[in-house]
């Protein structure tokens, strides 16, 4: 069986064929209502590609996390929350919440390195235009200039 109707878009990396009933409940709502209004913000709803990209992995990593989550807490339930394998997957998690939050400062760095850009109107293509416009124009020098260049003396003032 697919995945709900309700859920309009689904992150690309869950596949087509994907039985979503033989998921487990909790990692199914946390997906409904965590994933999927994530990756729509970050990724479907976002114009920049570079913060798309940023915005697939956040999400990715979120997905992740979820999963992790809910195997920790299985083990809980099965009181092997001592258990040597309880504590690899705990590091494992601590280690996504890591890159996590990692990701979510390139983000931040990156909208606040984009509202800078436009606060000044600066994009790409306007300063692009601005350096072929100072390479490709020819310097107009005034009058008193012509009349130095003109009149120069090669070899300095001879006194």
């Amino acid at each position: 069986m697919d995945m709900p109707a309700k859920i309009a878009t689904r992150p690309f990396w869950f596949p087509a064929d994907l039985e979503w009933e033989s998921l487990p409940n909790q990692f199914r709502i946390a997906v409904d209502e965590i994933i999927c209004p994530l990756y729509q913000t970050l990724v479907l709803d976002e114009a920049d590609p570079v913060a798309r990209a940023a915005g697939t992995t956040l999400t990715f990593l979120t997905c992740l996390e979820l999963a992790e989550q809910i195997q920790l807490g299985k083990g809980l339930a099965n009181a092997n929350a001592v258990s040597d394998s309880f504590a690899k997957q705990f590091n494992r998690l601590l280690n996504v919440v890591e890159q996590k939050g990692k990701v979510q400062a390139s983000i931040i760095r990156w909208r606040d390195h984009k509202a800078r850009e436009a606060s000044l109107g600066l994009s790409y293509s306007n300063i692009r235009d601005l350096v072929d416009r100072c390479t490709s124009s020819t310097l107009h020098l005034t009058e008193d200039e012509e009349w130095n260049q003109a009149n120069a003396i090669p070899n300095g003032p001879n006194v």
